[in-house]
């Protein structure tokens, strides 16, 4: 599904930029695709680093992915 410009800038102004908009069907189906391509019982780990959103990890979490953490600075 496709959206148009005048939802994008309602949500830009709603929560600010960057934003980023994800569809958990598509994340699932990506992610199922990518572990048929290797060998049974290889570990896939998602990158936080790349996108550490809360409903994304959860996503992966549920799919019983691995995860590669990082620490912010201080």
């Amino acid at each position: 599904m496709l959206i148009d410009k005048s939802t994008v800038l309602e949500i830009a102004r709603e929560h600010g930029t960057p934003y980023y908009l994800t569809k958990g069907e598509k994340l699932k189906n990506q992610y199922n695709m990518l572990i048929r391509c290797f060998p049974d019982h290889t570990r896939v780990a998602y990158a936080t680093k790349a996108n550490y959103s809360e409903s994304v990890i959860e996503i992966f979490r549920d799919l019983d992915t691995s995860f590669d953490v990082f620490s912010p600075e201080n």
